[in-house]
Formats: C-alpha cells, structure tokens, sequence
C-alpha cells in the first residue's frame, strides 16, 4: 500500500473515531446514570474495559505470531498513553476532582499492576504459569470495584443528567455499537500507522511501544476528549485508570501466555516508564485530591520525555 494512501486512511480513522467515541461516551453516561453507578465505576468497567480490547487483540496476535515483545511493549506502551496523554487532557481541559475512594481502590489498583507485571516478567523473567497470576489479580480486583462502586458524593450534582427516554436496552445496544464503532476505527488507525512506520524504517519493538500503542490507545483519547467536551472528567480518569489496569494485568500477560518461549527483548525502558507514571499519577491524584492544569501539563510531558528516549535511545 502506498503511502499517500495510508495517511488518507489515517485522517478517515481519525474522524471516524471522533464520531463514534461521542456515542459511545454519550451513551454510557445514560448507562451510569440509569444504573446509579459512580461516573469513575462506569469509566473503569465500562469504558476503560472495552477501549482497551484493541491492546488485547494486539498483545494475542503478536504474540500468536512469535513477537511476544511487541505485544508487551505495545500494551505498556498504550499504559504510559493512558496515564499521560489521557489523564493530562483531562487534567488540562477540566481539572477533575479525585476522591478518596477512586485513590483507594482504581487508582492503587493501575498502579499495582504495572508494578505486578514488570516485576514478574520483566525482572524476574517469569513466563507462562505466573502469567496466570495477573490475571488471578485483574478478577479480585474487578470484583472490589464493582462492589464499592456505589454513587460517590464527591460527584454528586458535577455532571447534569442526561434525559433520556430510550429503555436501558437501547442505551445498552447503543453504547456497544459505539464500542465496535470506536475499535474498527481505531483498527483502521492502526494499519495505516503501522505502513507509516514501515516506510520510516522504525524497528518492530519501537513500533509496537509508540506507533502501535498509540493507535490501540486511540479509542481511550477519543473517549477521553468526548468525556471532556460532557463536562464528565471523572468518567476520563476511571477511562485512564480501568485502560492501564486492563493492559498491564490483562493485555501484557496475554502476550507471554500465547508465546511461552518467547523472549521479551527490548522492553526494559517501555515496562519501567509505566510503573514510574503509574506512581507519578497516583501522587499527583493523592495531592489535593484534583488533577490541575500545571499537573496535566506534568503529564503530557512525560509522554514527550517518553517519545524521546523511544526514538533516539
């Protein structure tokens, strides 16, 4: 495929992703406020879970096809997106409120389980067995939040309900079709960018950790203006938190599990970046208690920082 074709693609993906995100967002703000789950509940399971498929089925088919290391790097790499681009949009655009509880139970868990994966895999080179472990970790943990996923008053009356005479079914029919919608863009996105690196030369590890993962991570950015743009924030950081938790428990593992032998070269830098933004989100998140401006400029920087050392180290 030539390479005016790829970047015509790039700008279709692009819209297209802009529009399926609103009604996939839209729609899952009725969700939550239909169900009185917390805006962070519904952006932890119900975004966070399902823009982050495309990581998974990232993760699966390099690994399938014995590059288990651009799996794990494109899931990290999505994880640094996630903690970074996301949190910081949100962080700059509307300057989120952070409850005790989002710290104590989404927040502690993204952490934890970039800090599970890399020690694991990365410094202690488990394989396939203790990648069984994470996974063990992601249903416990799952299963906490969902049960302490009450209305929290911090939110109370920030975001205006949505009126909506649809029954919970449509709403629910909706919010996947806005799903599906959202990942076959962002699939699209992929390919093109992925041609784009081929003609730049890029190797297939730093293509997985920046291209790759930012094209996986599409559908989280999308949403996480979308959720902006609604006035939701809370819904963008449960997005932030729910993506890195899936990837790094979910997604990384899925690349070991489905290519055993296979060696994880080259994703040192990628896996501890991840746990270092993990920790500086989560301490930006616990002071204050509000994600300011300043902050999300921290972050966006980070991500540069990253993107930096990705190319030319």
């Amino acid at each position: 495929m030539s390479l005016p074709v790829s970047i015509f693609e790039l700008v279709i993906a692009i819209a297209a992703l802009a529009l399926t995100s609103h009604f996939f967002v839209g729609n899952a703000i009725i969700f939550s406020e239909r169900t009185g789950r917390s805006k962070v509940f519904t952006g932890v399971v119900v975004i966070g879970f399902g823009t982050s498929l495309p990581e998974l089925a990232t993760a699966v088919f390099a690994s399938v096809a014995h590059h288990p290391s651009v799996g794990v790097a494109s899931s990290l790499g999505a994880t640094v997106i996630n903690l970074t681009v996301v949190a910081g949009i949100t962080a700059v655009t509307a300057m989120p409120k952070i409850s005790s509880r989002t710290l104590r139970n989404e927040g502690l868990v993204s952490a934890i389980g970039a800090v599970i994966f890399v020690a694991g895999f990365v410094v202690l080179h488990l394989t396939f067995l203790f990648a069984l472990i994470p996974l063990g970790v992601f249903v416990v943990a799952t299963l906490l939040i969902v049960r302490g996923s009450g209305v929290d008053p911090i939110y109370e009356g920030e975001v205006p309900e949505e009126s909506s005479s649809k029954s919970l079914f449509v709403v629910g029919a909706l919010c996947l079709g806005g799903l599906v919608g959202t990942l076959l863009a962002a699939q699209v996105f992929l390919d093109a960018a992925l041609n784009i690196a081929n003609f730049a030369g890029m190797s297939k590890v730093v293509a997985g950790a920046v291209i790759v993962s930012f094209g996986t991570a599409l559908p989280e950015i999308a949403s996480a203006v979308q959720a902006a743009i609604k006035r939701a924030p809370d819904l963008a950081i449960g997005n932030a938190l729910g993506s890195s938790f899936f990837n790094s428990l979910v997604a990384a593992p899925a690349a070991v599990l489905f290519d055993p032998q296979g060696k994880l070269g080259g994703v040192s830098f990628t896996s501890f970046f991840a746990v270092a933004c993990s920790i500086v989100l989560y301490l930006l998140m616990w002071s204050g208690h509000r994600l300011s401006r300043s902050e999300g400029v921290v972050l966006l920087t980070l991500y540069l920082v990253f993107l930096g050392y990705s190319f030319l180290g």
